[in-house]
């Protein structure tokens, strides 16, 4: 730990000089050897990157020899998250496609990790990078109106501006409580920077904390609380009567003694009639009272933008998320593509960054098949190349401990953070376009898509 800090602190991340304090979340030679495995590691990929950008830059050189040039075909991507930044780096660059990339922020930010920023605002800076523009146009603004034919951008200014395409891929994510998710106010990293500090100080002023809502996002909440602030007296309360729904049976029994050695207080089977700022009020009567009170649950499809659209309209589903066919298009548009979180797919997946770029993937390919006569794939088999997606999940339990499954197989406690931490780190990566980070992902999807056909089947 001490190694990373200084490291931190010699490259000027905020972060470097936080108070930190050990905790019952793990013991000290646990710390030690993780903090050293991510050291390690952190400096072999530093040391590979830059030896793929020298071989990356060779390669281009190479490639600038004058050829032939044709019409290119006008590709708008609105969203820059998992889902839309996976097609961004399949098309970006080549050259009969222009992308052109949307979205009101100018940063990426690796929202699974989102949470440490609770306890630690100078994290973000580890989760986040600016959106890429190399090979592709950049326009940040908000897109307030999607149609078949064109998309209609709020500016900075407030002036609006439309821009049409050939092909659209919608991967506008999903809404969520604030300040999990950045909203239209965040468009900067340093208006999300500051957010995030008063998100911080109000909970390092709490001493009692209500995380309403026992899913992934409110267990992990609670594992970076309990983590950083074990003398805090955190609550989770859910309707349901056990957390982690959807998760397998090992990696709910692992967070739940995590929980219990921690001293979290598990309200299940609770139902909810009122929440508040600092108290939320159970049917049976009984008001239960913190500090601060954290909403973890109520996630919707981010689809407002094309509900003014007839052709989307009569797409639009189960919480209005859009429907989508087997080659993932929207309705009868069939040059208009939707991927992650704001679209609904017969599958019925889990919707997590991992099958948000398998979407990603996918939709990539047919827009390369449609635009040169070629055959579609279909949903999951053509990228999977099976009727079921693979279950990938790193489920957070603070710094120190995690649990990872890949569909029946899991694995709890110290591989598992570092895991987590090396799919956090490389994906900041490729969002980037770092080359360690692209072939990281590349190589890795392979193979885990590769294991959950043959050695891992669900």
């Amino acid at each position: 730990f001490a190694i990373r800090r200084a490291t931190a602190a010699s490259m000027g991340e905020k972060d470097a000089l936080l108070p930190w304090v050990p905790s019952r979340a793990a013991s000290w030679c646990r710390i030690f050897l993780l903090e050293v495995a991510i050291f390690s590691t952190w400096l072999i990929l530093h040391l590979v990157n830059l030896v793929l950008i020298v071989l990356q830059y060779a390669w281009r050189c190479l490639q600038n020899c004058p050829r032939p040039t044709s019409l290119k075909s006008e590709v708008v991507i609105v969203g820059a998250s998992f889902g839309g930044l996976a097609v961004q780096r399949e098309l970006a660059g080549r050259r009969d496609i222009n992308v052109t990339l949307v979205d009101f922020k100018d940063y990426f930010e690796y929202t699974p990790g989102i949470l440490r920023c609770f306890v630690d605002p100078g994290y973000l800076s580890s989760i986040t990078c600016r959106l890429p523009q190399r090979r592709n146009k950049l326009i940040v603004g908000e897109v307030v109106e999607a149609s078949p034919k064109s998309v209609g951008i709020r500016q900075a200014d407030g002036s609006r501006r439309d821009i049409g395409f050939d092909y659209l891929v919608l991967a506008c994510g999903s809404t969520y409580q604030e300040p999990i998710k950045p909203v239209i106010t965040e468009s900067t990293l340093e208006q999300r920077q500051m957010s995030w500090a008063r998100a911080s100080e109000r909970l390092r002023k709490a001493s009692r904390v209500i995380v309403v809502g026992a899913g992934a996002v409110g267990v992990e909440l609670v594992g970076e609380i309990l983590t950083h602030y074990p003398a805090k007296n955190v609550t989770i309360v859910d309707m349901a009567t056990a957390i982690l729904p959807g998760f397998g049976p090992k990696c709910i029994e692992h967070a739940m003694c995590w929980l219990r050695r921690m001293g979290a207080e598990l309200r299940l089977g609770e139902a909810i009639q009122d929440i508040g700022i600092d108290s939320i009020t159970l049917k049976n009567g009984e008001v239960l009272v913190a500090d601060v009170v954290y909403k973890c649950i109520g996630v919707m499809p981010n689809t407002s933008m094309v509900r003014g659209a007839p052709e989307f309209a009569a797409a639009l589903g189960f919480r209005d998320s859009l429907n989508v066919n087997d080659h993932l298009q929207v309705g009868s548009c069939k040059h208009v593509f939707c991927v992650g979180d704001m679209m609904s797919h017969s599958s019925r997946e889990l919707k997590l960054g991992h099958t948000a770029e398998l979407n990603g993937h996918l939709v990539a390919h047919n827009i390369l098949a449609s635009a040169k006569g070629g055959a579609m794939w279909k949903y999951p088999d053509g990228v999977v190349g099976a009727a079921m997606t693979p279950k990938l999940y790193a489920l957070s339990l603070g710094r120190y401990d995690a649990s990872l499954g890949f569909n029946w197989l899991v694995v709890n406690g110290f591989i598992a953070a570092f895991v987590k931490w090396l799919l956090e780190w490389t994906k900041v990566a490729a969002a980037e376009e770092q080359p360690v980070g692209v072939l990281f992902w590349v190589v890795g999807d392979a193979i885990s898509l590769f294991l959950g056909r043959v050695m891992l089947k669900q």
